[in-house]
């Protein structure tokens, strides 16, 4: 749905992508999310799959909630960091 020229659906697909996302992560559980490497990777792919839309407003949610992740969960990533890093530069790299 990220990849729809329909610019509502994009935007719809993005925010409910963005929404799971964080729940995932703030959600209580034993050991905690970051330190689930499994669960990370899982959660995450979708996240790092957004770079592969053309377009600016669904990259733009993606930043968001990079942004979200580095400034609420900055200290608990750990190993998450480079992909974060990773998903910027794509972005970074395609808007030249």
């Amino acid at each position: 749905m990220c990849k729809s020229p329909h610019s509502g659906l994009r935007r719809l697909a993005a925010d409910a992508l963005v929404v799971l996302i964080k729940q995932a992560i703030i959600a209580p559980r034993e050991p905690s999310f970051w330190k689930d490497q499994a669960l990370t990777t899982q959660v995450l792919d979708p996240l790092s799959n957004l770079s592969m839309s053309q377009y600016d407003d669904v990259r733009s949610k993606q930043l968001e909630c990079v942004q979200y992740l580095l400034n609420c969960f900055g200290e608990q990533i750990g190993a998450s960091w480079l992909r974060l890093i990773e998903i910027i530069g794509v972005i970074s790299d395609s808007s030249k």
